[in-house]
């Protein structure tokens, strides 16, 4: 998924990935975060670290309580990658769009990272807050998650 860019703009795009952290072991598709994952990992290429921001979306949790994002960041730099950001926002559309515009247009962020917001309450907004941002989307993606947090909990065995 890209940010959209603005009219006759040339920034430079960069993906937000949201990802969805029901799952008892949080597992992260970005850059080879994810461990056990049977896919090829080039050994002989030098490794880049990604500057990343992680954004929490939640009405009933501070900074302090966010297991989470504080589960993302441990994970990020454990990787190997930056941290260059990290805030919580209430589950209201123009925050949560306010802080991801702002980090897609900054130099320093390579990746924007959510958390949050994503369940069927009338208040978790954040697929909706995002979606309007992006001009592509990658929907095999969010099957990679979904198949993550089912095989993570078990649901494949009876």
């Amino acid at each position: 998924m890209l940010p959209r860019s603005p009219a006759g703009g040339s920034q430079r795009r960069r993906p937000v990935i949201s990802a969805w952290t029901e799952s008892t072991s949080i597992k992260l598709v970005v850059a080879g975060l994810v461990e056990n994952m049977p896919w090829y990992v080039d050994e002989s290429r030098p490794f880049i670290p990604v500057r990343i921001a992680v954004l929490t979306v939640s009405d009933t949790r501070s900074l302090e309580e966010d297991r989470s994002g504080a589960t993302l960041v441990e994970r990020l730099e454990k990787a190997g990658h930056k941290l260059i950001d990290r805030a919580i926002v209430k589950d209201d559309i123009p925050a949560i769009q306010e802080h991801v515009t702002a980090w897609s247009k900054q130099e320093g962020v390579d990746v924007i990272i959510t958390t949050g917001g994503t369940g069927f309450t009338g208040r978790d907004v954040t697929p909706e807050a995002l979606e309007p941002l992006f001009e592509k989307t990658m929907d095999g993606f969010s099957a990679i998650f979904h198949r993550i947090s089912y095989e993570d909990r078990n649901l494949h065995h009876p």
